[in-house]
């Protein structure tokens, strides 16, 4: 787990403590945690061409 993650986690979790659930800046630092931790997995496996552009269409809102 990189440092850019843990401290991601962090905020997102002392955000939500003092903020609430639904406050922007809560939903913003989960997205930005959402979007390393994808990041993290995706870096650490090898993929196909294939399985690139699935993720890919998927990640553009055209796959399901």
């Amino acid at each position: 787990m990189t440092t850019e993650l843990v401290s991601a986690r962090q905020r997102a979790n002392a955000l939500s403590r003092h903020r609430g659930p639904d406050h922007p800046s809560v939903v913003e630092a989960r997205a930005r945690l959402a979007e390393l931790q994808l990041a993290e997995k995706i870096s650490a496996t090898p993929l196909s061409p294939e399985q690139r552009s699935r993720l890919a269409a998927l990640l553009l809102g055209g796959g399901s």
